[in-house]
């Protein structure tokens, strides 16, 4: 529903297809998306294929710091991987049970949710700064429904959405609630596609990886680390590793990951 496909004849969301909201949904996502991936995806998909395909690292696990919720471009540019980690400073959110808002409350969340969209599709990469105003009001909350929206227009189908949390050991914990204070947030997101060999997996979190923000709570990288990322991905949007008070995640990156992709 919230990537404006139609769900599964028979399933809870299934009832409701035709509500005006969700078929509003369908219909300006279509037309907001057949552009976006005319213009910029596919051609980033045409590069990822002719350059990235063949090296050793292409299938990753993936790094993508200052990501925000930009699954899309990581799944055109890595489509082989299995595990992608993305991190950014916007809250992780949830998602509320479809089936008990009205019409008129869905009709809102969508909408929300589709301004929320708006950076990605014009620009190809979000700002933070109205991120943070467009989740403070939206019924779906975070980057969770976003990234799911994105997974699912690549054509992969949920397997499950499980909010977790780094603990200052850097060991990932599944969380039922918020995360206590001394825990970075994430999500874990499972899914497939037809024809795949293997479940694949995308993790957010929201951290702090400026050098002041790793001195408080050092365990995002200590967990990154651990999961041995072959592959970091970046955006030009983003010059913060050019400057001093970022030296940290910089050398990160230059010293754990065999590969950089930088637009």
């Amino acid at each position: 529903i919230l990537a404006g496909e139609v769900p599964d004849a028979g399933s809870k969301l299934g009832a409701l297809e035709n509500l005006l909201g969700v078929r509003r949904q369908r219909e300006i996502v279509k037309t907001a998306w057949e552009p976006f991936e005319t213009t910029r995806l596919k051609p980033a998909m045409q590069f990822a294929r002719a350059e990235i395909a063949s090296q050793p690292y292409a299938k990753g696990p993936v790094y993508y710091p200052f990501s925000g919720p930009d699954a899309t471009y990581a799944l055109a540019m890595f489509p082989d991987a299995t595990t992608y980690v993305l991190t950014g400073l916007e809250p992780v959110g949830g998602m509320p049970d479809m089936s008990k808002l009205s019409d008129e409350e869905l009709a809102s969340g969508l909408t929300e949710l589709r301004r929320s969209l708006n950076s990605i599709t014009a620009l190809s990469f979000f700002q933070t700064n109205h991120m943070r105003t467009e989740f403070r009001r939206n019924l779906f909350p975070g980057v969770t429904p976003i990234l799911m929206l994105f997974i699912s227009r690549h054509g992969f189908a949920m397997n499950g959405v499980q909010k977790v949390a780094i603990d200052p050991n850097g060991k990932l914990r599944e969380i039922d609630n918020e995360p206590s204070a001394d825990q970075i947030a994430g999500v874990r997101i499972r899914f497939m596609r037809k024809g795949d060999l293997a479940e694949r997996t995308l993790f957010y979190f929201r951290a702090d990886i400026s050098n002041d923000g790793l001195a408080k709570m050092p365990h995002p990288l200590k967990w990154t680390a651990s999961i041995a990322p072959a592959a970091t991905y970046l955006k030009s949007a983003s010059y913060l590793m050019h400057r001093t008070e970022f030296s940290q995640i910089r050398d990160f990156i230059l010293t754990q990951t065999r590969m950089v992709v930088q637009d």
